[in-house]
């Protein structure tokens, strides 16, 4: 499930869209391969959202994320997840059910520029505590960013979403895509996630995203910045990043210290557990 950007996009009512079993839906998402709607689930008024791939996308690949969402979430009940209701279709589109928890995307709220410290040092053991639930189920999610990460402001919660090229492997051989670039969000990829590196992926390249994470929630921007993703990948692999505490005084040096470890090039000079 992507992240539903309330109150960013424009919101449109369901009209002409029936889905049997459910009410009330109102388009709050649309993108190229997706779109995303909340509703209401007539047999027992549960509010849900209902994520559906557009059919210009229905390749074997793209179903396959929807299926390993599903099957990932199902099976292992993470409470750090949002809860998955189902997996059906819509015409001949995969569509996915969640619970729909209210939260907004993290990105939103660092766009805001209104995170405190405070706040975000909470956050921030919260995404560190859903980490440990994840990778003690031997699933890596190699999508962590902050679109991914759901955050009620209200309650403090905090659920990390999208598993859909999540693994339930200790490790993976990371390979180039076809369309050049491994799956995932570029400015938050770890070095052998690239697939450059001939290396393999494990549990410590979701350290690597949760580090370009934090220095974004603490400075206000990334660590590297390119529009050229070839350019952007040799940042990940060469380039080391400016100290946090460099853009930021108030970021306390313990912390940035920490940030930079998370984001060694090598999976071997990270920590080698959420816990430190």
């Amino acid at each position: 499930m992507s992240a539903i950007p309330r109150n960013v996009y424009k919101v449109s009512t369901g009209a002409g869209l029936d889905i049997p079993g459910y009410r009330d839906l109102v388009r709050v998402f649309e993108s190229p391969r997706s779109r995303v709607f909340t509703g209401v689930r007539i047999e027992d008024s549960k509010p849900v959202i209902l994520k559906i791939l557009q059919e210009d996308f229905l390749e074997k690949n793209e179903i396959a994320r929807y299926k390993n969402q599903y099957a990932i979430l199902s099976e292992h009940k993470l409470t750090c997840a949002p809860l998955v209701l189902d997996f059906d279709k819509y015409l001949s589109a995969p569509m996915l059910v969640f619970e729909d928890l209210g939260g907004r995307a993290l990105s939103q709220t660092l766009a805001s520029g209104t995170l405190t410290l405070l706040e975000g040092l909470d956050i921030a053991q919260k995404i560190a505590k859903g980490l440990v639930e994840i990778h003690a189920q031997r699933i890596i999610h190699k999508d962590l960013n902050p679109s991914n990460i759901l955050y009620t402001r209200e309650t403090g919660e905090v659920k990390i979403i999208d598993f859909g090229i999540s693994t339930r492997l200790e490790r993976e051989q990371a390979d180039i895509s076809t369309r050049g670039v491994t799956e995932g969000s570029l400015p938050y990829m770890s070095p052998e996630q690239t697939g450059r590196m001939n290396k393999f992926v494990d549990y410590r390249s979701d350290f690597y995203s949760f580090g370009v994470t934090l220095f974004e929630m603490f400075t206000g921007r990334l660590p590297f910045d390119s529009s050229d993703p070839l350019r952007l990948i040799h940042y990940h692999i060469a380039k080391r990043p400016f100290p946090p505490r460099s853009f930021k005084n108030e970021i306390p040096e313990m912390l940035s210290d920490l940030i930079l470890k998370l984001m060694a090039k090598n999976a071997e000079d990270r920590y080698q557990s959420a816990w430190g």
